[in-house]
């Protein structure tokens, strides 16, 4: 339970005095504590009367899954069957799924994408490889052996999958391996492709029951900057500050927030996200940022994206974070966090006379006091003005949230309190 944080817990008659302290205990911690038919909770009295919360009224064959946190705190979002039902259904559509196909569930099923591939293989009868969570050789291993035709990755999982590939590795057992999660580096999409793997970019989210839209192979392989076309039945806008909005048959029926369900979509169905971006010409998704993410300095607005896609070029950048810190002259100034490419990365993360002590507990790994000027640290010319990272920080890798994407709160809160 400790290691679990839940956010609510289900009791169901009696409880022991063990229980009820540890109840208390979460209780305290901010779980919700709730009957597990609303009618217990009529005459209760005793150690557990004070504990109990009233239970909210969701509808049969729901979920309550967690986001990924990677805006702020995670929340509680409620899915109905019917949404991850409608979501496979789309899916299968797009991907040309049926049941001789078998999925590698790499991501948990306690995020939005690793539940809704257990769901949908469950409504298209097909299978699902279960290894135990995600190891780069562990997938080359499923390929040699033939066993599975289709993944789910984040960008960074690709990443380390076509690190370890190995000499004879042959992928041609696979039918789609599907990118999504985070905004993939178009760089590290065409590396992907040429060594075989047939790649899928996606965008989509936990209040969806996970995909918006969807590339075929084919798609991400002609052109890797588009993250696909709306799903069937999938509706997108966009409003004058670029904000993306959704209307979907896969939309949550809302968040739980003190034991109340509140709807995420206006009376209208639209759900506004939190991404920025459009639909081009040709009905392809464009993802340029997110509203969270938007830097701020000097009055001008700075989509991190845009730093990092160019940033990521730079033959000495394994990977990249932008993020805006407090800034007394420019109200945020734009500040890089890298992972530099090679051995490099592992004696930064101890500079000599740096004792970690003097650092942010929240970094994964020690960061210079300045970049070793040998690595010769230039940024792409196309990189002026606001756009321009001010501080440019080594680091041996980024923190993530469990489910792989960036944390850039922790992230910003460690720069803005180690650059001050």
């Amino acid at each position: 339970m400790s290691r679990a944080r839940p956010g609510a817990v289900v009791w169901r008659a009696e409880a022991t005095p063990e229980a009820v302290a540890e109840l208390r205990r979460l209780r305290e911690s901010g779980a919700a504590v709730v009957p597990a038919r609303p009618a217990e909770i009529d005459g209760v009295d005793g150690p557990l009367a004070d504990l109990l919360d009233a239970a909210p009224e969701l509808p049969a064959g729901s979920f309550v899954i967690r986001t990924s946190g990677s805006t702020g705190r995670p929340r509680r979002i409620v899915i109905p069957g019917s949404a991850f039902e409608a979501s496979a259904d789309a899916s299968a559509a797009r991907l040309a799924l049926g049941p001789d196909d078998v999925w590698w569930a790499s991501l948990s099923p306690a995020h939005v994408g690793g539940l809704a591939l257990v769901l949908r293989a469950e409504r298209l009868r097909s299978g699902i490889e279960l290894t135990g969570g995600f190891d780069a050789h562990v997938f080359w291993e499923l390929c040699a052996a033939r066993r599975i035709t289709h993944a789910s990755f984040v960008p960074t999982m690709l990443r380390r999958v076509l690190e370890a590939r190995p000499g004879h590795a042959d992928p041609s057992c696979l039918r789609a391996v599907l990118i999504g999660g985070a905004a993939a580096d178009p760089d590290l999409l065409g590396r992907a492709v040429r060594a075989g793997i047939p790649v899928a970019t996606t965008w989509g989210m936990s209040e969806t029951a996970s995909q918006v839209a969807t590339a075929t192979p084919a798609e991400t392989a002609a052109d890797p900057t588009h993250a696909g076309r709306p799903l069937e039945g999938v509706h997108i806008r966009s409003d004058g500050d670029g904000r993306l909005a959704v209307r979907t048959p896969t939309m949550a029926l809302g968040e739980l927030v003190d034991g109340e369900l509140r709807p995420l979509a206006d009376a209208d169905g639209w759900f506004a996200t939190d991404d920025l971006g459009h639909e081009d010409d040709a009905g392809f998704v464009r993802i340029t940022g997110r509203v969270s993410d938007r830097i701020i300095t000097g009055g001008v607005n700075v989509d991190p994206l845009e730093i990092e896609h160019a940033m990521r070029r730079l033959a000495w950048v394994e990977d990249v974070a932008v993020v805006g810190v407090p800034d007394p002259e420019w109200g945020e100034r734009v500040v890089a966090a890298v992972v530099v490419r090679g051995g490099e990365a592992a004696r930064l993360a101890e500079p000599p006379g740096q004792p970690s002590s003097d650092l942010p507990s929240a970094l994964p790994s020690e960061i210079p006091s300045a970049f070793p000027p040998e690595l010769n640290p230039e940024l792409p010319p196309e990189l002026q003005g606001p756009r321009r990272p001010k501080d440019v920080v080594p680091l041996a890798s980024l923190p993530r949230t469990a489910s792989g994407k960036v944390d850039r709160g922790v992230l910003r809160a460690a720069l803005a309190e180690r650059l001050r």
